[in-house]
């Protein structure tokens, strides 16, 4: 190796040509280039935003959005009854779809029972509906109305209990004056015997005078009895009818209540059936009439025309309102980091329609967010200007149902950050939980035997701690008895974590906070601890450990004692 040195010529015109040369200047100053431009890549990183984005579709709509009509039912269209872009009103119908019922008849029907101010048992009312009409899944209700109606205007017509009511009470009036009378000639009957008991007496004096004879004596005493016997005869003719005039007057009652219920029952059993009936064809202008529910201009979904046949669920036509209120845009965003969505972000819209690279996109703000997510969506709503004007200067014009995407802006942070976002993390996790050690399942074993140290030996070991803190961790529930005994007023924590960063602390408080815990931070040895529970009372803290154990399927949580 030596001699290969030493056989090396230094002063050979081609050594002497190379070390005499002077290097370019892209060499000479290469090097300060690089580190210039490192400098200022990292410099820029400061500066330059690296933005933390979710994407999700957005529907562009106004706060009173467009009336999609829906079929209800199979079949061909029988009608329609308006063109595309037509100008259409509230309830009006836009077409029919076939079926049994004559749309004519069902349309008269709809009109005559459409009243609600009408009084079902009228009788112009009721004469209104004819037996000739056509009206298919409707008929059944339709004749059994018919039926109840014909029933209720016989029974109004026959007008039995009215005219035997008023039968019975001129029969009551009648019997009212003959039982005057008949008292009348009970009064009189009464006055003739007590004449002729008053005879009696005096022909009794004589006959004990011997003034009149024995025969005579006997007629007078027969004609006291006979008049008696007329009179007790006349007042019991006069009670008699008295029990006949009440018994008509129960009968009258009784007429009275009959006619009441039945009546009743007839307009209950007819008013049943008007609003079945009204029901049945609510049903049928449901299924088989295409009706706008607003006011608007109707659009076609596709080339409708009569007899074309469409299937339940299909879209048929499109109602779009007339005047134009406030744009929204919805925006149906997963659950999956929902969490970071705030109101007022940031949102850039890009259209289906009008692709961003030509047109550009729409800026706006969150406006709104759903409290809970239905089938794990979460819908968000940001306000839109009238005039739609992107930031290259387009001016879009508006329509129903504009579909795009909607770019949310969660964190606008910079690219330095999101640099070392991941290694601070992990230096984080590092710091914050111990490295777990292996232990063989024997001292596994003897760890979990609790041995219970002596008073003076615990006391000993606290007078030893060169950091008397009031606050002490006691990671399982054995060790829970032992600090037991030191003091009795103590506050038991059941801790999910301990972590030194407070901005990481508060995102997990707001995490079990969300599921029914009330999340407590307790802040000992300059760690942050997250108390998900507690109490006074150490029975209850062993308890309610085990049920947070289960449920959140952590048996890393633990129990703080404060003192």
């Amino acid at each position: 190796m030596e001699e290969e040195l030493n056989n090396i010529e230094l002063r050979s015109e081609e050594v002497q040509e190379i070390m005499g040369h002077i290097p370019a200047s892209i060499i000479r100053y290469g090097i300060t280039i690089i580190f210039l431009v490192i400098f200022v890549v990292f410099a820029g990183s400061f500066f330059f935003k690296y933005p933390d984005i979710l994407t999700a579709p957005i529907e562009v709509v106004t706060e009173n959005p467009p009336a999609s009509i829906v079929a209800k039912a199979n079949g061909n269209l029988s009608f329609v009854f308006v063109q595309d872009s037509q100008a259409v009103v509230h309830n009006e119908v836009l077409g029919v779809i076939k079926n049994a019922a004559n749309y004519s008849d069902a349309l008269f029907l709809k009109q005559v029972v459409s009243d609600e101010n009408i009084n079902p048992f009228d009788s112009l009312f009721l004469s209104s509906f004819p037996d000739t009409l056509q009206l298919g899944d409707i008929q059944n209700s339709y004749t059994s109305f018919l039926k109840l109606k014909k029933d209720y205007f016989q029974f109004k017509s026959l007008d039995y209990y009215p005219k035997k009511i008023a039968s019975l009470k001129r029969k009551s009036i009648e019997l009212g004056k003959y039982a005057q009378l008949m008292q009348n000639q009970a009064n009189l009957k009464k006055k003739d015997y007590a004449l002729t008991e008053n005879q009696f007496k005096r022909d009794s004096t004589l006959f004990i005078k011997d003034v009149i004879s024995l025969s005579e004596y006997e007629a007078s005493r027969k004609n006291l009895l006979q008049n008696g016997l007329s009179y007790v005869s006349s007042k019991s003719a006069v009670v008699n009818t008295n029990i006949q005039l009440q018994e008509l007057f129960q009968q009258i009652i009784d007429l009275e209540i009959d006619y009441s219920r039945e009546y009743k029952g007839f307009q209950n059993s007819l008013n049943e059936s008007f609003q079945n009936l009204k029901s049945r064809l609510a049903w049928w202008t449901d299924s088989y009439l295409l009706v706008s529910p607003i006011d608007g201009i109707v659009a076609f979904n596709k080339i409708w025309s009569k007899n074309q046949f469409i299937q339940a669920g299909n879209e048929v036509f499109t109602v779009v309102p007339g005047e134009r209120s406030q744009i929204i845009g919805r925006i149906t965003m997963a659950a999956q980091g929902a969490g970071k969505l705030k109101r007022d972000q940031k949102v850039n819209i890009k259209f289906n329609t009008y692709p961003h690279q030509e047109f550009g996109m729409i800026t706006t703000r969150v406006s709104n967010i759903s409290l809970v997510p239905s089938e794990e969506k979460y819908i968000v709503e940001v306000l839109l200007p009238d005039t739609l004007i992107t930031n290259y200067g387009f001016l879009l014009p508006f329509s129903q149902k504009m579909a795009g995407t909607a770019e949310i802006i969660t964190e606008d942070l910079p690219l330095i950050v999101r640099l070392f976002n991941p290694l601070k993390s992990i230096l984080k996790k590092h710091l914050a939980e111990p490295p777990v050690r292996k232990v063989s399942d024997e001292r596994r074993r003897e760890s979990r035997k609790w041995k219970p140290f002596k008073k003076k030996q615990f006391s000993d070991t606290l007078s030893k701690s060169s950091e008397l803190s009031h606050v002490k961790e006691i990671k399982n529930d054995q060790s829970l008895k032992v600090a037991d005994k030191e003091k009795s007023n103590n506050t038991y924590h059941i801790i999910a974590g301990s972590y030194i960063d407070l901005e990481k602390a508060n995102k997990n408080v707001n995490v079990y906070s969300s599921k029914g815990y009330q999340v407590e931070l307790v802040n000992s040895n300059n760690r942050y601890r997250l108390s998900l529970f507690k109490t006074n009372n150490k029975e209850e803290a062993l308890k309610k450990i085990g049920n947070i154990r289960a449920s959140e399927s952590n048996q890393a949580i633990w129990i703080l004692i404060q003192q």
